[in-house]
């Protein structure tokens, strides 16, 4: 009968010891003892084995505390005071209250708790660290070009403005809907020419005292001379004065 030592020789095994101690435990409980035995080291105290962590990470994720989400949603909720339900938000919106909360709560339970995946909300924080630097000079030019136009020019008039600066510095033109889109995260809308300023009112001011409408809209007359109407047209100066 060969020795141990002969054995791992034989079968290139590099630890006697071992082969010791499953001679052992084969002895005292038999060949089922060696069939349950794992392969590998023997974790040290506090860690886990591989088998062990695979069964952990394929089980199924248990969702945050009921009353953590609930205070997630109403953090969320007050953050977006314009929007009546998580539902609507978009994305972004979303990714700015996981950002602006994260030092609040944990990442993983402000994802469990949002309707947003992980991986949107790491493409919004690194557009939020990062910012684009087109981006930035465009939301300037349009800035400057709003402000320049005294807030007369709307979307199209200023994508206009803008394509024709850019064509002239040698650059690629932005799209419309991209300007469209800056302007109203920036709160720019031209609110110059609606229908409440263009509409026509008779009074002379607040000294004044508005004209009453004897007419009516009633043009027929039975008499010569009567009624005699003529067309008004108002202008309104650079300065606001109407003319």
């Amino acid at each position: 009968m060969a020795s141990i030592s002969e054995t791992c020789i034989h079968f290139g095994y590099r630890s006697p010891g071992s082969v010791y101690q499953w001679e052992c435990l084969y002895n005292k409980q038999g060949p089922q003892a060696l069939l349950r035995l794992r392969r590998g080291r023997k974790p040290k105290n506090g860690q886990t084995t591989r088998q062990e962590s695979r069964q952990a990470s394929s089980a199924p994720k248990t969702e945050p505390n009921l009353t953590k989400r609930k205070l997630i949603v109403k953090d969320t909720t007050r953050c977006l005071k314009k929007i009546d339900s998580l539902e609507k938000a978009s994305k972004k919106e979303l990714a700015q209250v996981i950002y602006d909360l994260k030092a609040k709560y944990l990442l993983k339970d402000l994802i469990d708790a949002l309707p947003i995946s992980m991986s949107t909300y790491q493409y919004w924080q690194n557009r939020f660290e990062h910012p684009d630097e087109d981006e930035e000079e465009l939301k300037a030019v349009i800035k400057g070009l709003f402000n320049y136009y005294q807030a007369e020019y709307g979307v199209r008039r200023l994508s206009t403005q803008i394509r024709d600066y850019y064509r002239l510095i040698g650059k690629k033109t932005p799209n419309h809907k991209r300007i469209q889109r800056l302007m109203h995260e920036m709160g720019l809308k031209c609110i110059k020419y609606n229908r409440r300023v263009r509409k026509y009112d008779s009074s002379k001011g607040p000294n004044g005292k508005k004209a009453k409408n004897k007419l009516n809209r009633r043009f027929m007359s039975n008499r010569k001379y009567q009624k005699m109407v003529c067309d008004i047209t108002e202008l309104k100066a650079h300065d606001g004065r109407k003319v």
